[in-house]
C-alpha cells in the first residue's frame, strides 16, 4: 500500500512480491519502520530497498524479535531516510522537534527560519519531509506534527548539531507572542476562536515554560507566559496545572525585579487559587498584586485586584467587604473606560446582592452586565450571566424561565469546553428536575457534574454537587447516603473557607436530624447554621432555616414558637420576592396544618402574626435562644 502512494503504477510480480516481504521482515513488521522504508520508494526500486536496508542493519535482528534489535532496527531506518536528507531538510527536521503536539506552518516559519532556511522554502521543505513520512498531517487541520520517535531522535540530532538552546529560545519567544496576542481576544466576539486555537497549542506553552524555567533561559518570559495564559486556564478547565505553573515561575524571579510582569503572574495564580476554592491563597495572592500594581500606579489593573479581591471576599461570605471592593473596582473601570472590566463589576455586585436576598438589585446589575456581554460579543460572559439569571428565576419559583436560562448556559459551556460553567448549569438543571419530582434524569446531571469539577480541582464546586446529591438522596429517604454526602461537603467547606456552603451543610444535617429523631442534635445543628448566615447576611437562607426551626420547634412540643417563626419567614420572603419551591411549600403548609391542630385557629394566627410583626433580628435573637436551650 505504502509502495503504491510512491509509485502508483507500481505491478507485483514474484521479484517485487518476495522483495517486498523482505522489507517487512527486517522491519519486524514495525509500522513506523515500514513508512519510512516506503518513503524511499520514490527514489529507489522495492529491491534496491531491501538490498540497502540489509547493509545497514544490524546483523542480531535478523530472525529475532527482541526489544533491543527491534530497537537498532528502526534505528538504523531512520538513520538512512536522515541521511537520504538535503542539508536544509536535515535543519529544518531537526528544528521541528522542539514542538509539542504539532505545530502551524506559520509557527514553523517563525521557528525554524535562520542560517540557511529561510521562511518562503519551509512550506515547500515540510511537504517534503511529509512525503518521506518524516512528518506527519495532524487530522484534517493544516497542523502538522512528528511521531514521538522520530521527533526523540531529531531533538538528539537538534543537540549534536548546538542548535538546541537558539531554536528553543525562537520557539518561546514565539509561543509568548502568540499567548500576549490572544489575551485581549479572550473578552470580545472572537474568544471562541482564540480559545480552541489555545487549547491546540497548550503542549507548546508546556514545552515554552518548563524551557524558560528549566534553563534559566530568561525566566521572566514564563512569568508574562503565565499572565497571558490566565484566561485560557481557567476558561477551558485547567486551573491545577496553571496554577502550578505560576508558582514555579514566580518563585523563579526575585520580587524586587519585574514589578508589572510579577504583579499580573500573581494574579493569574490568584485567579488559579480562587476557582480551586482556596480562598486564603487566592487573597493572598491578589493583595501582593494590588500592591505592585498601586505602586506602579495602572489604574487597569488596580481594578481588575480590587475586582478579584471582592469575589474572595463573597465567597467567603463577607458581602460588604465584597461589593465595597466591587464599587471601588468599578469607579476606576469607568475612569479609564474598561467595558469589559464594567460588565465583570456589574456582574459581581449582583452577585453579591443575590446573596444577600437582594434580588431587584442583582437583576437590575445582571440585566445591566448582559446589554454588556452581548455589545461585546462575551459569550462566555453571557453564559454566567444566563446561569445567575437563571438562579433568581429559580429562586422566586419560576422554574420554565429558570430552565431555559440553564439551557442556554450549558449550550455555550459546551461549545466552549468550559467544564466550570458545564457543571454549574448541570447542577442547576438538576435543582429543577428535583422541583418537578424527575428523580432520575436530577441524579444524571449530578452525576455528570461531579467529575467535571473533581477534573478542574474546584472544591468549592466539588462540595456543591455533594450538597445537591445528599438533598437528592434526603428527598427520597435514603438518609444514610444524603449523611454522607452532607458530611463530605461540610468537611470541605470547612477547609477552604466557604462560610455560605458550611451553612447549607448544617442546615441539611439539622433537618435529616430532626426526621431521625435526633432532636439535640437537630437543634445543634440549626443554631451552627443560623449563627453563620446571621452573621454573612444569607437572608434567603435566614428564611429556609426560620421555616426549619419551626418544624423542630414543633416537634419539641413548642407549637407557639414554631408559629411565630413561620410567620417571621413568611414576612421575609415577600421582602425579597421568594417563593417556597413545591416541595418546601408541601411541608410548611403539612407543619401549618399540625401547629393549627395543637393551639387551634386562633391561637396559630396570633403567634404568627407576631412573628411577622417583630424584625429579622428579634426573628432570629429569639431562634437561637430557642435552639439553645433544646440542646445545652
Amino acid at each position: 500500500e505504502r509502495l503504491r502512494d510512491q509509485q502508483p503504477g507500481l505491478r507485483f510480480d514474484c521479484g517485487t512480491a518476495l522483495a517486498a516481504a523482505r522489507v517487512c521482515h527486517q522491519m519486524d513488521g514495525m509500522p513506523l519502520a515500514l513508512e519510512l522504508a516506503a518513503a524511499l520508494g520514490s527514489s529507489l526500486t522495492v529491491t534496491q530497498i531491501a538490498e540497502r536496508l540489509s547493509e545497514r542493519l544490524p546483523s542480531q535482528s535478523e530472525g529475532s524479535n527482541s526489544g533491543v534489535a527491534r530497537h537498532q532496527t528502526l534505528q538504523a531506518v531512520i538513520d538512512w531516510s536522515y541521511d537520504q536528507l538535503t542539508g536544509r531538510e536535515q535543519r529544518l527536521f531537526r528544528s521541528l522537534s522542539v514542538f509539542s503536539g504539532g505545530w502551524t506552518q506559520d509557527a514553523a516559519e517563525s521557528v525554524c527560519t535562520g542560517a540557511d532556511l529561510a521562511a518562503p522554502e519551509i512550506g515547500g521543505l515540510l511537504r517534503r519531509l511529509q512525503n518521506k513520512s518524516l512528518i506527519a498531517a495532524s487530522g484534517e487541520t493544516e497542523r502538522r506534527r512528528q511521531l514521538e520517535t522520530i521527533r526523540q531522535y531529531a531533538a538528539e540530532k537538534l543537540q549534536e548539531a548546538g542548535e538546541e538552546m537558539q531554536v528553543r529560545r525562537r520557539h518561546l519567544d514565539y509561543f509568548l507572542a502568540l499567548a500576549e496576542e490572544a489575551e485581549p481576544k479572550l473578552t470580545g466576539a472572537e474568544q471562541a476562536e482564540w480559545l480552541q486555537r489555545l487549547e491546540a497549542e497548550h503542549a507548546n506553552f508546556r514545552a515554552a515554560l518548563d524551557f524558560s524555567l528549566r534553563s534559566g533561559e530568561a525566566p521572566s518570559l514564563a512569568l508574562r507566559l503565565c499572565g497571558a495564559l490566565q484566561r485560557f486556564w481557567w476558561g477551558r478547565g485547567h486551573q491545577i496545572e496553571g496554577r502550578d505553573w505560576c508558582e514555579r515561575s514566580l518563585g523563579s524571579v526575585g520580587t524586587d525585579s519585574l514589578p508589572t510582569e510579577h504583579a499580573k503572574a500573581l494574579n493569574a495564580a490568584g485567579a488559579m487559587a480562587y476557582y480551586q476554592g482556596d480562598y486564603p491563597a487566592a487573597k493572598t495572592y491578589h493583595e501582593r498584586s494590588l500592591s505592585f500594581r498601586r505602586e506602579i500606579g495602572d489604574l487597569r489593573s488596580i481594578a481588575e485586584s480590587l475586582n478579584n479581591l471582592g469575589n474572595v471576599a463573597s465567597a467567603q461570605s463577607d458581602y460588604g467587604r465584597a461589593s465595597a471592593f466591587h464599587r471601588e473596582s468599578l469607579n476606576l473601570k469607568w475612569e479609564v473606560g474598561d467595558r469589559w472590566g464594567i460588565m465583570a463589576s456589574l456582574t459581581n455586585l449582583g452577585n453579591a446582592a443575590y446573596f444577600q436576598g437582594n434580588y431587584p438589585v442583582a437583576l437590575a446589575h445582571y440585566a445591566e452586565s448582559l446589554a454588556i456581554q452581548r455589545e461585546l460579543g462575551d459569550r462566555q460572559g453571557v453564559m454566567t450571566t444566563l446561569n445567575n439569571l437563571g438562579v433568581v428565576a429559580f429562586d422566586q419559583g419560576d422554574y420554565d424561565s429558570a430552565t431555559a436560562a440553564y439551557q442556554e448556559s450549558l449550550a455555550l459551556c459546551r461549545e466552549f469546553e468550559d467544564s466550570r460553567g458545564m457543571a454549574r448549569a448541570l447542577n442547576n438543571l438538576g435543582q429543577v428536575l428535583q422541583i418537578r419530582g424527575a428523580f432520575a434524569e436530577a441524579l444524571s446531571c449530578y452525576q455528570q457534574a461531579l467529575p467535571l469539577c473533581h477534573g478542574i480541582g474546584d472544591r468549592r464546586a466539588i462540595a456543591g454537587t455533594l450538597t445537591y446529591l445528599g438533598f437528592l438522596a434526603y428527598s427520597q429517604g435514603d438518609y444514610a447516603s444524603a449523611r454522607s454526602d452532607y458530611e463530605e461537603s461540610l468537611n470541605i467547606v470547612k477547609a477552604i473557607g466557604d462560610r455560605i456552603g458550611a451553612a447549607t451543610s448544617l442546615f441539611y444535617l439539622g433537618c435529616m436530624a430532626a426526621e431521625q429523631g435526633d432532636l439535640d442534635g437537630a437543634a445543634q445543628r440549626h443554631f451552627e447554621s443560623l449563627t453563620i448566615r446571621r452573621e454573612i447576611g444569607d437572608r434567603m437562607g435566614l428564611a429556609t432555616s426560620l421555616e426549619a426551626i419551626a418544624g423542630l420547634a414543633a416537634r419539641l412540643q413548642r407549637p407557639t414558637e414554631g408559629a411565630s417563626h413561620l410567620g417571621a419567614a413568611e414576612r421575609l420572603r415577600e421582602e425579597l420576592g421568594a417563593s417556597l419551591q413545591p416541595i418546601e411549600r408541601a411541608r410548611v403548609e403539612q407543619l401549618m396544618v399540625v401547629l393549627k391542630e395543637a393551639l387551634g385557629e386562633e391561637t396559630f394566627t396570633r403567634a404568627w402574626a407576631a412573628g411577622r410583626a417583630i424584625s429579622l433580628e428579634e426573628a432570629i435573637v429569639k431562634a437561637l435562644a430557642g435552639l439553645s436551650a433544646a440542646y445545652k
